[in-house]
């Protein structure tokens, strides 16, 4: 949220690399981020398949999974973002909805 926005390309490139890499390895699996002890990103895929190992999930895309939406909304949340650069804007307006969905999923856990 601090990143300024002319480093914003440069950030979103590298963890788009990062993800490339590591989808490539297990497309189904979702992968811990190493610098952290317990967040994970994966596919759509990857969070329908393994949603009942989550407290949480988030996705980002044009449309909510489905196979998601019939959890409850303390479990999980939809961030709705275009693809391409209109999604980083998009995405900047979505993230505040992250503070409010974390403060209530981790009082449920």
């Amino acid at each position: 949220m601090t990143t300024p926005e002319e480093s914003l390309p440069q950030m979103i490139g590298a963890l788009e690399s990062i993800d490339e890499l590591k989808r490539k390895a297990a497309p189904d699996n979702p992968f811990k981020i190493e610098a952290t002890s317990s967040i994970y990103i994966g596919m759509d895929g990857a969070a329908a398949s393994n949603c009942g190992n989550f407290d949480a999930i988030i996705t980002c895309g044009d449309f909510a999974d489905p196979a998601l939406t019939r959890y409850p909304k303390v479990r999980y949340l939809h961030l709705q973002c275009a693809s391409g650069k209109l999604g980083s804007r998009n995405l900047r307006k979505e993230l505040p909805k992250l503070q409010g969905f974390m403060v209530t999923n981790l009082a449920h856990h």
